[in-house]
């Protein structure tokens, strides 16, 4: 069944709530990088800054999970199918289970591994990062259900409210060791602490709600995004990757001072993508009223990263200053900042355009981010004699992604539009 009428509108409304939420979010973010950047030395930084890529690049393929979510209660909510949400929560919860288990043992085995990769003294950071993968696995679930809701009040305190916990628990734990084992179980407790809020508000929405067993799953819509961000997340995240693997640690640690510059940039407009998604839900052919939403989403995110990488070129000084102190940059770091933030910045573009394609059943351009991943794993392999280098194939590859799925948006709206035309001369 096609399910083509919209929500009610709500767009720049939503839109400003959860952009002003997850500046909050931002800013706690922000501090938790100030803090371990200040306190920890430059190559414990940089095992954090890189454990932390590992967990992004895991977790960030989880974003699937919740679109898939998010597609299906705001399909039953259209329905009036909401039972169905509970039996899928609790389904997709115990296979959860087993996959964490799974994942921390394998990083328990590999850990000898990760440590020669990365050259570390232990592997014993690798394992924790395993373990942060293996939490994040159910915050997706619920975040999704929320979003499938278009309830952003519960969604923004399960994504968020965990983010201004984790700075307590990391000033707490750094005042006994200054290392990035501090920084890494503060963020697997607060991350606990979300677990418990968002458990919380899905039993405050679904409790007076019978389980129902659906008549579709989420299996196939899930497979298939999985794909689609899992690609996204190597060109997102697998920057510090390769810089912790090819260069010495401690230039490790000034490049992930600039790289977390860029992705926080990067990340102010992704407020907008959670917004938009359940707004343009649908399984059959595009509607007038999801492209108008579209076209406003992107209104809002040019605007915002216009503004971000304008003032980030213009004032370099002031992040690096701001989040980790330092007044007078090297030039060496100023040029890696410029560099990096406009590297990143088309990928705000693509991850708007791929929620768009996603939340409308369409995944035709799957191949397009597999190939630029594979190109920037090869690319990274060619060029790597810099840490300049590795960032200008991210800048082609991210490029390449943006470009390719506006000109897929536009090629299907020029064909809509010739059938139109064709249609009214008939």
């Amino acid at each position: 069944m096609n399910e083509t009428k919209q929500p009610a509108p709500g767009m720049l409304r939503n839109s400003i709530f959860m952009f002003v939420a997850t500046q909050f979010a931002n800013v706690a973010n922000l501090s938790f990088q100030m803090i371990a950047g200040r306190r920890l030395p430059n190559d414990e930084y940089g095992i954090l800054a890189t454990m932390m890529s590992v967990f992004l690049i895991a977790s960030t393929p989880l974003d699937a999970l919740r679109t898939a979510m998010a597609h299906f209660s705001a399909r039953a909510m259209r329905t009036g199918d909401t039972g169905a949400i509970r039996w899928l929560i609790n389904a997709w919860s115990r296979r959860m289970i087993w996959l964490a288990l799974l994942i921390v043992g394998i990083g328990f085995i590999f850990r000898s591994n990760a440590a020669v990769f990365f050259q570390l003294e232990s592997g014993t950071p690798f394992v924790f990062a395993c373990g942060l993968i293996s939490l994040a696995l159910f915050l997706p679930l619920m975040t999704g259900v929320f979003q499938g809701m278009q309830n952003f009040y519960w969604m923004s305190a399960s994504m968020h409210i965990w983010t201004i916990v984790r700075i307590g628990l990391i000033l707490f734990l750094l005042s006994f060791t200054a290392t990035a084992l501090a920084g890494l179980a503060a963020h697997a407790l607060a991350t606990l602490f979300g677990l418990l809020i968002s458990l919380y508000g899905l039993h405050v929405l679904t409790r007076n709600t019978p389980v129902s067993r659906p008549t579709t799953g989420i299996g196939g819509f899930f497979v298939r995004s999985l794909f689609m961000l899992g690609s996204y997340a190597v060109l997102m995240n697998a920057d510090l990757i390769f810089i912790k693997h090819l260069f010495h640690p401690d230039d490790a640690g000034e490049f992930a001072k600039a790289a977390t510059i860029g992705r926080s940039v990067i990340f102010m407009p992704m407020p907008i993508a959670l917004v938009m998604f359940p707004k343009v839900i649908t399984s059959g052919p595009s509607t007038r009223d999801s492209r108008l939403t579209l076209l406003k989403a992107l209104g809002m995110v040019a605007i915002l990263i216009g503004t971000a990488v304008g003032v980030t070129i213009a004032m370099p000084w002031l992040p690096l200053w701001i989040i980790y102190g330092i007044k007078e940059p090297s030039p060496e770091l100023v040029r890696l900042l410029y560099t990096i933030v406009c590297a990143m910045a088309p990928l705000a573009l693509t991850f708007l355009l791929m929620n768009y394609e996603i939340a409308q059943h369409r995944f035709t351009m799957i191949w397009l981010l597999v190939v630029c991943a594979i190109l920037y794993v090869a690319g990274v392999v060619i060029w790597h004699e810099t840490m300049e280098q590795v960032v200008w194939v991210l800048a082609g590859v991210s490029t390449l992604s943006a470009v390719g799925f506006s000109a897929a948006i536009i090629w299907r709206a020029g064909k809509r539009h010739q059938i139109l035309v064709q249609s009214a001369h008939e």
